[in-house]
């Protein structure tokens, strides 16, 4: 999990499907597979192997989300992002719709990687693109251009 963690990149899903291939070729030995995945998946109390569903653990990048939304005096990292980064700070971005987001054409690939990660995380659980309370409305780019356009 470490490495999903600290190497904020994009993956693609062929990649984690060639991952679940090279597990399966493991187990059943290149034989055909007599459980399906999501029973391997599955905790070993629901009757299933335990085995770790690597795309869950990529998306534990999102770590960083919260810590964007904290913004704890300890974490150096965010103010460096923030400095390197987008003319946004990072504790709107998650709730950033994605053709605003484009139009920032934000060049800093960590930050990149995570709103899509994020963004496909939201899309998968169904949550809005809306914009959060605890977000200062003067902090939101595109709220003025609203207003006066």
């Amino acid at each position: 999990m470490y490495l999903f963690q600290a190497l904020p990149i994009w993956i693609p899903a062929s990649t984690f499907n060639m991952f679940d291939k090279i597990i399966n070729n493991f187990i059943w030995q290149r034989r055909k597979p007599r459980i399906r995945q999501k029973l391997l998946l599955s905790p070993r109390e629901k009757g299933g192997l335990g085995l770790p569903n690597l795309k869950l653990y990529w998306a534990a990048q999102l770590r960083v989300v919260v810590e964007w939304l904290g913004q704890d005096e300890e974490t150096n990292w965010i103010s460096l992002e923030n400095n390197a980064g987008p003319l946004v700070p990072p504790e709107a971005i998650p709730f950033m719709e994605g053709k605003h987001w484009k139009d920032l054409k934000i060049e800093n690939e960590w930050i990149n990687c995570t709103y899509r990660v994020w963004s496909l995380v939201r899309k998968k659980i169904g949550a809005p693109s809306t914009i959060s309370r605890i977000v200062k409305i003067a902090k939101i780019t595109d709220f003025f251009s609203k207003q006066t356009g």
